[in-house]
C-alpha cells in the first residue's frame, strides 16, 4: 500500500528561509565613495561614519563594511540590532591593513602665548573633558604638580577635603583637579572647588574617603605646565595648550567619548569584526544593557 507524504511544507520553510537570507545587504564604506552612492557594492561605496550613521534601515544579516588602508573619523553609532544567527556586522572589506576607526582630531594650529606654552587656534573638542592626547605618536600626559611623585596629605574630611603642610594657598589651586591616593590601590580624581592655605576643598570623590599620610598630585591646570609636551584643555574654550620649547608638532586630541557606540539600550547581535579603533575619550567600545555583542 501506498503511504501518502507531506513535503510541501517543507520546501515551504526551505523558500521562507531562502527568501529571508537573500534579503540581507552588504554597504561598502570608503575614503574614495561619495555618500550620495548607494553603499550596496564596492564599486559605489559610502564615504563616512555619518553617513553610515544616518542610515537607520539595517537588518539582521546586513553587513557594514570599511575599505582596508582607510581611516575614517568619527564614531560609529549602532542603533539597529540583528537576531540570533543573523547579526548585524561592522566589518573589513579589501586588502591590506585593517580599516582604523579614529576619534582623534588634528591639531594644526597654534598661538604662541608666551613662556613655552602654545594654545590651538580653535576648538579641538565638543567634549567637556579631555583625557587621551598623542603626541608625535606617544600617549602624553597632561600637566601636573608635582612633576613626579605625590605630595602627603596629614589629614581628610570624609570625601571633600584634605589638608597638606606642603601647601600655602599660593598659588591657589581652584578650579584644577585633584588626584588623591585614598589607599594602597585607589587612586581618586575631583575637581578643587576652593583652598583655604594647606586645605583643599572638592567635589565628592566616588571612591570613598582618604587614608591620613597618603599622597596626592594637582593636573588639569595650565599653571603645571613646565615640561616638554605636557598639555592642559579649558573645559570652556574647548582649546588644547601645550608645553613646548617650539610650536607644537604631529598633535591629535580624542575628540569623541567612544568611536564604536551602542548606547541605545538593548542593542543585540552585533558582531565587529577587523576593525581597528583609537582615540576614544572615554573608551573604545561602549555597549549599555545589550546582549550577544
Amino acid at each position: 500500500m501506498l503511504r501518502k507524504t507531506f513535503t510541501k511544507p517543507f520546501f515551504l520553510l526551505s523558500f521562507i528561509i531562502f527568501s529571508f537570507s537573500a534579503e540581507a545587504t552588504t554597504y561598502y564604506v570608503s575614503n574614495s565613495g561619495n555618500d550620495n552612492n548607494s553603499g550596496t557594492s564596492a564599486s559605489s561605496p559610502w564615504q563616512t561614519i555619518n553617513k553610515v550613521n544616518s542610515f537607520k534601515k539595517f537588518s539582521p544579516g546586513d553587513n557594514i563594511l570599511f575599505n582596508r588602508g582607510n581611516t575614517f573619523y568619527g564614531s560609529i553609532i549602532i542603533t539597529n540590532s540583528g537576531s540570533s544567527g543573523n547579526p548585524i556586522t561592522y566589518g573589513a572589506y579589501g586588502s591590506g591593513a585593517n580599516p582604523i576607526i579614529s576619534g582623534f582630531t588634528n591639531v594644526t594650529s597654534w598661538t604662541n602665548m608666551g613662556g613655552n606654552i602654545w594654545q590651538s587656534t580653535n576648538a579641538v573638542s565638543t567634549l567637556s573633558t579631555c583625557n587621551i592626547v598623542a603626541i608625535n605618536g606617544v600617549n602624553t600626559a597632561m600637566g601636573r604638580y608635582p612633576n613626579t611623585g605625590y605630595l602627603t596629605y596629614q589629614t581628610y574630611s570624609g570625601n571633600t577635603s584634605i589638608t597638606s603642610s606642603s601647601l600655602t594657598g599660593s598659588p591657589n589651586w581652584t578650579g584644577a583637579d585633584v588626584a588623591i591616593k585614598l589607599n594602597r590601590w585607589t587612586v581618586d580624581r575631583a575637581t578643587i572647588t576652593s583652598q583655604s592655605g594647606g586645605t583643599l576643598n572638592f567635589t565628592p570623590l566616588s571612591g570613598g574617603s582618604g587614608s591620613n599620610n597618603f599622597g596626592f598630585f594637582i593636573e588639569n591646570d595650565p599653571r603645571t605646565l613646565d615640561v616638554q609636551n605636557e598639555w592642559y584643555f579649558n573645559p570652556s574654550l574647548k582649546k588644547i595648550s601645550v608645553y613646548s620649547i617650539g610650536q607644537p608638532t604631529n598633535v591629535r586630541v580624542a575628540s569623541v567619548s567612544h568611536v564604536v557606540d551602542l548606547s541605545a539600550s538593548n542593542i543585540s547581535y552585533i558582531v565587529i569584526d577587523h576593525l581597528a579603533t583609537e582615540g576614544s575619550n572615554d573608551g573604545q567600545i561602549y555597549s549599555w544593557n545589550g546582549n550577544y555583542v
